[in-house]
């Protein structure tokens, strides 16, 4: 009888431990609860997505402290930039800003993607300063979204114009651009040789070409505006030297 009663008085005890064991165990893990550590549970506000499409607004910027962004008239263009980059060709480089295939403009510029490339680059349309509503293509990752909502600095577009500097084929000549923006003129360099072509943007240009040397040839100066040509200036004089201001006045 004795032995019936310890043992009932044992079976109580040990189901009572268990139940305070099982008890434990609930409160260190958290079943029935929120999850423990570790767990994986849908967020209220998930990630925004940094894939860059068309429409989006972004700033431009080249990283490594440049100060200056380099866009390219086209994608063989922008293909040439990076070669020079690689190679140290600050000459071909220099060529290049000089013909207008690519241009530079100030980090943090604003932009629109226009057009999403292959091999990870992006078309865009400058928003703001001297080459507002030009477009151009860089790597995607110069390109920095921004945040929704974020009203993008849009400037004024400035008049762009196409200038063909042709005549006698080889002739070397020097020349250079003068942008005005209500401040002290900008120098845009533009020597070479015929026949070559220039872009410039600006409320006020001032242009000026020349041959170099003295050679024997002729040279002539096409500016073109939306289109049309706008003024034409040609000579064949030893050391000729044309000039001229955009737009012309009245």
């Amino acid at each position: 009888m004795k032995g019936r009663e310890g043992r009932g008085v044992t079976g109580v005890v040990l189901t009572i431990v268990l139940w305070l064991v099982a008890i434990t165990l609930i409160l260190e893990t958290g079943a029935g609860c929120s999850p423990a550590p570790g767990a994986t549970t849908p967020s209220s506000n998930p990630p925004v997505s940094t894939t860059l499409k068309a429409g989006d607004n972004v700033t431009l910027d080249q990283g490594g402290g440049a100060t200056m962004v380099a866009v390219a008239a086209t994608t063989t263009s922008l293909d040439e930039w990076t070669k020079s980059t690689i190679a140290n060709d600050t000459l071909g480089q220099k060529q290049m800003l000089a013909d207008g295939s690519v241009y530079a403009v100030d980090r943090g510029t604003s932009a629109l993607i226009i057009d999403i490339g292959a091999m990870g680059v992006v078309q865009v349309r400058i928003y703001s300063g001297n080459y507002s509503g030009k477009s151009g293509w860089i790597p995607v990752e110069w390109a920095k979204k921004l945040p929704v909502g974020t009203v993008p600095v849009q400037d004024v577009p400035k008049p762009s114009y196409t200038v063909q500097v042709t005549g006698t084929k080889g002739l070397d000549f020097d020349g250079s651009f003068i942008i005005f923006e209500g401040g002290p003129g900008t120098i845009q360099r533009a020597d070479g040789t015929v026949p070559a072509t220039f872009y410039v943007s600006g409320s006020s240009v001032w242009w000026r070409f020349s041959k170099m040397g003295g050679e024997e040839g002729a040279i002539k100066i096409t500016i073109i505006k939306d289109g049309k040509v706008v003024k034409e200036a040609e000579s064949s004089e030893q050391f000729a030297d044309i000039s001229g201001e955009l737009p012309e006045s009245p």
